[in-house]
């Protein structure tokens, strides 16, 4: 989490006083990778915005654009964003993962279907037919929790119920909330 907060203080380079434009906070790297996203824009074609955008707000401006997408994919994963490919099955029945032997399959056990694409069409490399991407739960939580006013919005379900009787202003104040809360007691344990 500390690589985070490295991050953001290193990107955060002031915005010049004359533009009212955004500048090079993180927000607008990840609103830039959102529209490559949205527009399905290749890599080749998002680097070479990137060094548009590097040569027209230059940092003597005040601006600090990354030079790749590469780049804001390494920072990304630094501060808990990354993910996992998942080869998985053409036909959706199976996931290579998990143990050894599953990683090292060639073929979909259920169905027989081969792993890979034809290895004429991707130059002889070995390209999964289909990947799926997990995007791991935990340092996600973890860096929202690390925020405190974040972190206050999230225990919220614990320290904000309800004070009139037979009112419920949220899910916690409902029944099976409650009952769930007594069966469970360290489910639902906050420490801030």
């Amino acid at each position: 989490m500390d690589a985070f907060f490295e991050d953001i203080s290193a990107n955060n380079v002031p915005t010049p006083p004359t533009t009212q434009t955004t500048g090079p906070q993180p927000a607008q790297t990840t609103e830039i990778s959102h529209i490559k996203a949205l527009h399905k824009i290749t890599d080749v074609g998002f680097n070479k915005i990137l060094a548009l955008l590097q040569k027209a707000c230059s940092p003597s401006k005040g601006y600090n654009f990354p030079s790749s997408y590469y780049e804001i994919k390494k920072t990304y994963k630094k501060i808990g964003l990354g993910y996992e490919s998942i080869h998985a099955c053409i036909n959706d029945c199976f996931l290579f993962w998990g143990s050894e032997d599953n990683l090292k399959m060639p073929n979909c056990p259920i169905c027989k279907a081969s792993r890979w694409k034809d290895p004429k069409k991707t130059k002889g490399k070995k390209v999964a037919n289909k990947v799926v991407r997990y995007f791991p739960l935990t340092p996600r939580l973890q860096r929202m929790f690390n925020t405190k006013h974040i972190a206050k919005w999230m225990t919220w379900h614990a320290t904000g119920q309800s004070k009139e009787n037979g009112k419920m202003n949220h899910p916690c104040d409902g029944k099976a909330w409650k009952y769930f809360d007594m069966m469970k007691p360290e489910f639902f344990i906050v420490t801030l």
